[in-house]
């Protein structure tokens, strides 16, 4: 323990890479110095290896090496990779919240570690990152090419790619976020064996086929599958940047394993703009998760939203990816609770849903809601734009630029983060005021700067009062 934070400490520190920082940093240069040279904007995902550097360091480098020309808008890495030494289903995340290595501490998001372990499929164990390499070894190149960051590392078990897909739409944020996917190729064929193997699983990768990846493949074939269908969802591009064995790099070419650098890059979309008839029907649907969460006895401790909407039926509309606020109010105006995601990582319809029964239920500053309230609840739907970068020089020009009852606002600094949606300008219409609320909500002192923020808009509504 340091202060109040838990450490990961460096397991694999003398082992798959050097234990001091000269030795690491010596390793990371001679994988950049070695790396394949690569032109184009920065990629939104990548796949990458993890063996120990000196075979896979390379590899790794060609992929990292095209994030430097972003690292000053890269605030967070989502990365997913294979368990070595446990079997589960699903996901394993962290309980520590920083991870060291020998170049220095990385900090966890905490946040959206936490918003994770709401997934019925996410468990939480040190015990079970600990003696993993297949997140760790990549914490080197990140600081070295991304600077300050916070990390959400996951441990993938046994999951279907559409597990993994939802997963990663649920953190995939915005152009603050990158996501990595960690792991290895072939393993332990003869040289041409491997070749071949490995041309075929590239060849699976690119096609963005999530169902044709077998054990064979890779290592980490599970979390490469859930990306790969989400990034077919997205309508995203990928290109095979570099695929080499350990038999280019350092190994034995008679038991080789192959490595392979991924780059995928999204479309920009803008969020679909909901007509009266669409924000009825999702305020009702809020209406119905709260009811159903009431029956349900939604005060117990244990108990989750339970209202699981089948919406092979359903309107298209209803389908689509869709970030969302539920907002309750009293009659005079008094916040009963608030739960949302900036990220659309789900059907919009069941979005609505499972934020509204949060928001009754599960919002820690408010008691679950009882039934005698419901008649007089008001209930505000949001949905939201994806957050965009806003540089700022200093706060004055914050202040001068923030546009308010417009701009949701995403403030981080020093590993800490909170938003407001536009709606709070009502009650904090001033834009210095606006932000020493919003770093305070972040825990940060009023006057803390520097601070990253973004802005988001919404489409926000009222729903109608339950009268029955």
């Amino acid at each position: 323990m340091t202060g109040t934070h838990t450490i990961r400490p460096p397991t694999h520190a003398g082992t798959f890479y050097a234990a001091t920082a000269a030795g690491l940093n010596a390793q990371v240069d001679a994988s950049f110095a070695a790396r394949v040279a690569v032109t184009g904007p920065a990629p939104k995902a990548l796949i990458a290896p993890h063996a120990g550097l000196v075979y896979s360091g390379p590899v790794a480098a060609t992929a990292y090496a095209t994030l430097a020309q972003d690292a000053a808008s890269i605030r967070r890495i989502v990365l997913l990779g294979p368990s070595h030494h446990f079997g589960f289903e699903g996901f394993v995340v962290p309980e520590a919240d920083t991870w060291r290595t020998p170049l220095g501490d990385v900090r966890l998001d905490t946040e959206a570690l936490a918003e994770l372990r709401q997934r019925p499929d996410v468990q939480s164990s040190d015990a079970a990152h600990a003696p993993e390499h297949s997140l760790e070894v990549h914490l080197p190149f990140l600081q070295r090419v991304c600077g300050a960051f916070t990390v959400v590392p996951v441990l993938v078990g046994h999951i279907d790619a559409a597990q993994g897909a939802s997963l990663l739409r649920q953190v995939w944020g915005g152009p603050e976020t990158r996501v990595v996917i960690s792991s290895d190729l072939s393993h332990f064929f003869a040289l041409p064996e491997a070749r071949r193997v490995d041309a075929e699983t590239t060849a699976t990768i690119t096609a963005l086929d999530s169902d044709a990846m077998l054990d064979a493949d890779a290592c980490g074939r599970y979390p490469v599958a859930g990306l790969l269908r989400e990034a077919q969802r997205r309508g995203m591009r990928v290109e095979a940047v570099d695929t080499r064995t350990s038999a280019d790099t350092a190994g034995d070419p008679s038991r080789v394993v192959g490595y392979g650098s991924y780059l995928f890059w999204e479309p920009t979309a803008a969020p679909r703009r909901l007509d009266d008839t669409q924000r009825g029907a999702l305020a009702r649907l809020a209406l119905s998760s709260i009811q159903d969460g009431l029956r349900r006895d939604a005060g117990s401790s244990q108990h989750v939203c339970a209202m699981r909407l089948d919406l092979s039926t359903a309107p298209a509309w209803q389908r689509e990816p869709g970030a969302t606020f539920v907002t309750l109010e009293r009659p005079n105006g008094r916040l009963r609770g608030c739960v949302g995601t900036l990220t659309a990582y789900q059907a919009i319809a069941q979005d609505v849903v499972d934020h509204a029964f949060a928001a009754a239920f599960r919002d820690p500053r408010f008691p679950p809601l009882r039934d005698e309230e419901l008649p007089e609840l008001v209930v505000h739907l949001s949905v939201l734009s994806a957050p965009v970068d806003f540089p700022v020089a200093d706060e004055r020009d914050a202040c001068a630029r923030l546009q308010p009852g417009v701009h949701g606002v995403v403030l981080s600094a020093l590993g800490h983060r909170a938003t407001f949606l536009p709606q709070v300008w009502e009650g904090v219409p001033e834009p210095r005021a606006f932000l020493a609320a919003l770093k305070h909500k972040a825990g940060l002192p009023a006057d803390h700067w520097p601070v990253t923020l973004q802005t988001y808009t919404v489409q926000e509504w009222q729903g109608e009062p339950e009268t029955a």
